[in-house]
């Protein structure tokens, strides 16, 4: 007895291993081996550890529920409604809200990709850090440095998935996955850049968009960043649960429209 009509299996493959390796990534023994725990403990950082690391239990939890739940959400008014999609371009613009060490800091991020006809877009993006700290843990002797404050900072660009587990109306509940690649560095007071260190950080969670035209939406979500390399001559923790909150643009609805009326006006 087949339990999963609507769903290809390709999908159903690539659903599974994402979702796998988001779970492992995201355990509490992942967090713990990707997160200087003896640091956090010296610097009394210790609770934002245990925090960070029951928000990864949940988000694992949340992702398996999803995943699980959506064969029982995917009817067939839904498999009907993505057969007669078209591919979109979408462009998003976000802020990235979480932590850094103990402080709460904000990235901005632009991300473009293609939406397609099974549930699933995909693309590139590009996120960086807004939010001036000082930092706790710089030493201008440990770097030569002349200037008694640093602010650590980052930056990465990322390739991105995101799995639709439902679609109804102009709703949509995702499980985003991305990966990236980056650095963190400290900024001087002169803005002068130094202790650059390559970074790999991996971001997972769940998201909520809804369409308010076939231009435009709106989105929020919540989630968690591993890093799974970090700078070891910045020390700050990146480790972080994190919220969003963004504006989605369908390019290719834009550009449609456009050339349908100007078919009308010809004709």
């Amino acid at each position: 007895m087949n339990f999963l009509p609507d769903i290809p299996k390709t999908t159903h493959v690539i659903a599974t291993a994402i979702i796998s390796t988001t779970s492992t990534l995201l355990s509490v023994n992942s967090v713990e081996k990707f997160t200087d725990v003896s640091a956090s403990r010296k610097n009394g950082t210790g609770s934002s550890l245990l925090d960070m690391t029951c928000f990864a239990r949940f988000i694992r939890f949340f992702l398996l529920f999803s995943f699980l739940l959506f064969p029982f959400l995917s009817s067939a008014q839904q498999k009907e409604q993505r057969e007669n999609k078209k591919v979109k371009f979408i462009a998003k613009v976000e802020t990235r809200n979480s932590f850094v060490q103990t402080h709460y800091a904000t990235f901005l991020g632009i991300r473009a990709g293609l939406e397609f006809k099974f549930p699933i877009r995909c693309g590139i993006g590009y996120y960086w850090m807004l939010t001036n700290l000082d930092s706790k843990f710089y030493k201008p002797s440990d770097f030569g440095q002349t200037d008694l404050t640093a602010r650590p900072k980052m930056r990465y660009v990322i390739g991105y998935v995101d799995f639709s587990f439902y679609e109804e109306d102009d709703w949509t509940l995702s499980v985003p996955v991305q990966i990236g690649v980056g650095e963190t560095f400290y900024r001087s007071e002169n803005s002068k850049r130094f202790a650059n260190g390559l970074v790999v950080p991996m971001e997972a969670g769940i998201s909520v968009d809804y369409l308010f035209t076939k231009w435009i939406g709106f989105g929020v979500g919540l989630g968690y960043r591993v890093m799974l390399k970090g700078n070891k001559q910045v020390r700050e923790n990146f480790n972080s649960p994190y919220y969003q909150i963004r504006l989605n643009i369908a390019f290719s609805e834009i550009f449609r429209e456009i050339k349908s009326k100007k078919k009308k006006k010809k004709g």
